[in-house]
């Protein structure tokens, strides 16, 4: 029953408010790893083929009390028929994925929310 899949890709935003002692902003690079390893098992479990592609994640300088902002970007790929859950449909699909990094998000950095999140076909087809 050879038919297409198509990847999906994921583009999410989400800015994260406040301070947080067990992540050293002066080291983005370590905080991009640990965003992309959490991130990337939030996918494994809703996806049986998902890709981390990047994460870059920018923190403000320090406010007078302290408080530093985040910013996150996370480019990922998912194949949607692999999709672990049902229904399988795009909008439950969205609201998993938001929740799921969500809620890794706000273990990792603190307060956090997500502006916005899109999901569109890749170029690419894969059999």
């Amino acid at each position: 029953m050879g038919g297409y899949f198509r990847m999906h890709n994921f583009l999410i935003d989400a800015q994260s408010y406040g301070r947080n002692y067990e992540i050293f902003p002066e080291e983005p690079e370590s905080v991009e790893l640990m965003v992309e390893h959490a991130v990337s098992l939030v996918l494994a479990d809703l996806f049986d083929e998902a890709i981390v592609d990047e994460v870059t994640v920018r923190f403000s300088p320090p406010s007078r009390t302290g408080q530093r902002e985040g910013t996150i970007r996370i480019r990922a790929q998912c194949m949607l028929e692999s999709f672990t859950l049902v229904p399988r449909t795009e909008e439950y699909i969205q609201l998993a994925v938001e929740d799921g990094i969500c809620a890794v998000l706000k273990e990792l950095l603190g307060p956090t929310t997500i502006e916005s999140l899109s999901m569109e076909p890749s170029a690419i087809e894969s059999r």
